[in-house]
């Protein structure tokens, strides 16, 4: 593993074996290993102020604390995500962070999901409400976590309000559907 440095506010990865890079090219190290890391997997969605219909993206989450299997600062780069099926490594995905300091939440978005989809469609134009279907044709119940402006108006659905958004988390039942209608 590569051993960190500080000069100043700058952060250094010394990694212990010889490294020669020629001109114009690259080369990948891995700066951290970290077998045990306790994340959240759920999908994410920031609907646009108008009708949509799409998929929703992989998130995981956790915090950079010692107590979820971090605790130390993370550079800005590609991260992969390893699993195991049996007795076999599987590439889970492969995603990008940006840098993050100790005791700060950390998501990577690692793919597009699959089974899930969501549907925004107009209810009335001219007071800007909005109904927000969410299907799931998998064969277990997925963590949703919606992401709306400030100022929406939640009419149907529970919300709560964190870092800056109504946040609509919801459950959506396999091979189900769960609605939300809002005013923006």
């Amino acid at each position: 593993m590569a051993q960190e440095e500080r000069l100043g506010d700058v952060r250094l990865y010394r990694v212990p074996i010889d490294v020669t890079v020629a001109a114009k090219s690259q080369k990948q190290i891995a700066l951290l290993r970290q077998p045990s890391v306790k994340i959240d997997s759920l999908l994410k969605l920031r609907p646009p102020a108008g009708p949509f219909e799409g998929p929703l993206e992989r998130v995981l989450m956790t915090h950079n604390r010692a107590s979820e299997g971090l605790g130390l600062a993370l550079p800005a780069g590609k991260v992969a995500l390893f699993g195991r099926r049996g007795d076999r490594r599987i590439l889970l995905g492969e995603g990008r962070i940006d840098d993050h300091a100790v005791g700060e939440k950390v998501e990577i978005p690692v793919a597009t999901a699959t089974g899930v989809r969501a549907r925004q469609i107009h209810v009335d134009r001219e007071s800007g409400t909005f109904e927000l279907t969410l299907t799931n044709d998998l064969s277990r119940p997925q963590v949703v976590e919606v992401e709306l402006p400030l100022e929406a108006n939640v009419t149907v659905g529970k919300v709560i309000k964190r870092d800056g958004w109504v946040l609509w988390r919801v459950s959506v039942p396999a091979n189900g559907t769960s609605k939300l209608v809002y005013r923006l």
